[in-house]
């Protein structure tokens, strides 16, 4: 495949969040990486520090290290040992950073590097996170906004509709940098310039938009598609994306979470989310009842029984701790609507739905 000629990439295959949260966890890494002489340090220290005490146990009493000791020694080596692996290899993949100055010599302890070289490095991620969430919280609901806003003035169905726009948008990107990359799986360096990640984000939200685009197209094209119910349900919109887009905006003060949990909640076969909506402080699993019991009430839901389908999922978690069907069941202490102390916050969801 020619991948400079995006005519012939179906975009709909793209799983941009999952490169993304890829991405992020590599950087993260990345920005780690001069922690490794320190954590080498600390290793060869304890090391050093069991060995010494192994010995003295064995010249002053004539007996090896208590094994209560000696693990203890073994527990502390052991987490650092899981902290340092996943960044022995990045001393020599650091250097294809531009901002990183060392690195001309091979041969050193860390490949490219000495100790003192390699902890100078600083690889920020502070641009790359704060576009990753402006990405989530903004640009992708502003663009379903504005997306269906339009829609409501065009003379053509949704699906040529979406097609038309789809065309529109590739025409406009006359090129594209990253995309290969992305294709291929591949890491890209220098995101840590705030240029360079500017680009890269602004061309990521194009490709987010054509995605986002093809695979409404392909939703369309097979509505009739047989599910498995036992993981939906059973959603029920007038207006999909306008309705999904205005929950996720709404929700903010109880949820922390992105609009595409949400349209992996309310579509006809839910998946496993990697990760849960999270209810936010103070939110309680009452609070979460009440509003799963609101969406029942109005009919954007018309499943019978829920409880199993979103254990199953891992749709919603407190705390950390992803809810159960036993969670949701006594959530509501056996009242169909209960009357939690944020209730408003939950009827303000359903009044800026105008249901």
């Amino acid at each position: 495949m020619d991948l400079t000629d995006t005519r012939n990439i179906d975009f709909s295959t793209l799983d941009i969040d999952k490169y993304l949260k890829w991405l992020k966890e590599e950087y993260y890494l990345f920005s780690r990486v001069w922690e490794l002489p320190f954590l080498d340090r600390r290793i060869n220290n304890l090391l050093l520090d069991k060995f010494s005490a192994n010995s003295h146990y064995i010249a002053t009493r004539g007996l090896k290290l208590p094994n209560r000791i000696e693990g203890l020694y073994d527990t502390k080596i052991k987490y650092l040992k899981e902290l340092a692996q996943p960044l022995r290899e990045l001393p020599i993949r650091v250097i294809f950073f531009k901002s990183v100055k060392h690195g001309k010599y091979p041969n050193k302890k860390y490949g490219f590097f000495t100790s003192v070289e390699l902890e100078e490095i600083r690889i920020d991620t502070e641009h790359f996170n704060s576009l990753l969430k402006t990405l989530s919280n903004t640009w992708k609901p502003l663009f379903i906004d504005e997306l269906e806003k339009d829609f409501a003035k065009s003379p053509f169905p949704r699906i040529n509709y979406y097609r038309n726009k789809a065309i529109a948008i590739r025409e406009k990107q006359d090129r594209f940098v990253y995309l290969p990359q992305i294709l291929q799986g591949n890491f890209i360096y220098n995101l840590n310039d705030f240029n360079e990640c500017s680009d890269f984000f602004l061309e990521l939200s194009v490709i987010w938009e054509i995605s986002y685009l093809e695979k409404e197209i392909t939703r369309l094209q097979s509505p009739n598609k047989k599910t498995n119910h036992t993981l939906s349900l059973n959603p029920n919109f007038e207006d999909r994306n306008w309705q999904i887009s205005t929950i996720f905006e709404s929700s903010k003060p109880l949820f922390n979470s992105t609009i595409e949990q949400w349209e992996n909640l309310f579509s006809d076969n839910i998946v496993l989310f990697d990760k849960p909506i999270e209810l936010k402080k103070g939110i309680s699993k009452a609070d979460l009842r009440c509003f799963i019991d609101e969406l029942k009430h109005f009919g954007l839901i018309r499943t019978g029984s829920f409880l199993k389908t979103l254990q199953n999922v891992n749709a919603f978690s407190i705390n950390g701790k992803i809810l159960t069907a036993y969670d949701y069941k006594t959530a509501n202490n056996g009242k169909n609507y209960p009357n939690t102390r944020n209730r408003n916050k939950i009827l303000d969801v359903f009044s800026a739905l105008k249901v």
